[in-house]
């Protein structure tokens, strides 16, 4: 092997390498992006449920997020009386990720505890 073909070889391997690292930065950019707008989407329900404890919205409302936005529901007495399951789903660039997160309320003070924070398949 000359020296002029090992050059190029060489050349050939760190186009192809540094072609996927990039592809894979930024998909792991869109990624975080993506699941940081869904949790801005269930802090904002946690919001709405914290000002008025019998907050519902079972039509979905939508916010901007950055280079997204994230669409909520929020379903009183689901999966019981005294919960509320608030769905986030965002979407930045054709990326789609949802969080379900299930919350209780106390009744007389209105105090918010987190049951479960899940990632949903989409």
């Amino acid at each position: 092997m000359t020296g002029a073909s090992a050059i190029i070889i060489i050349l050939g391997i760190c186009v192809v390498v540094t072609t996927l690292s990039l592809g894979m930065g930024l998909l792991s950019y869109f990624e975080n992006s993506t699941a940081l707008v869904a949790q801005s989407g269930i802090y904002d329900g946690l919001y709405r449920i914290s000002i008025n404890k019998d907050y519902e919205n079972l039509t979905g409302y939508s916010i901007g997020v950055g280079q997204g936005s994230a669409t909520i529901v929020v379903d009183k007495d689901n999966p019981q009386y005294g919960f509320s399951l608030i769905t986030s789903t965002a979407i930045v660039k054709n990326t789609r990720k949802v969080h379900e997160v299930k919350v209780m309320i106390d009744s007389i003070t209105g105090k918010l505890t987190i049951v479960s924070w899940q990632e949903k398949a989409v």
